[in-house]
């Protein structure tokens, strides 16, 4: 009895090596907005200005994740599906849209986003 179990723990133990080996993408995490550059009006967008306003995003290692808008009227979330593929933070929508931004930079202090003319430059939040 006791040879026939003691494989079936060397494999559940494999499993779980290999889950926590598995090395997460840096983007994964709590990410705020704090400025953005719009090209098409040669203006930058400050949050510490805008006060009423904050923009955050979650990146979580399951391939999920959600943008917020918090408001002083309501908090607006949008829950996507991610992948990061050629330095492209790919995303789909739950309606089946799908959203790709360019990755400018990333690192553990920030990360920085392109898309339709705007650069959305976003730090780590803990």
């Amino acid at each position: 009895m006791l040879a026939t179990m003691l494989p079936l723990m060397f494999v559940a133990c494999n499993d779980n090596e290999n889950d926590e080996k598995q090395p997460k993408h840096q983007i994964v995490g709590l990410w705020e907005l704090e400025k953005a550059y719009i090209e098409e009006d040669d203006r930058w967008w400050y949050a510490k200005d805008d006060i009423s306003d904050m923009y955050q995003l979650e990146v979580k290692s399951d391939n999920s994740g959600k943008f917020t808008h918090y408001s002083s009227f309501n908090i607006i979330e949008e829950l996507f599906t991610w992948q990061v593929v050629e330095n492209q933070f790919r995303l789909v929508l739950p309606d089946k849209t799908y959203q790709a931004y360019k990755i400018e930079q990333i690192n553990d202090q920030q990360l920085i986003l392109n898309k339709d003319l705007v650069t959305k430059y976003y730090k780590r939040r803990e």
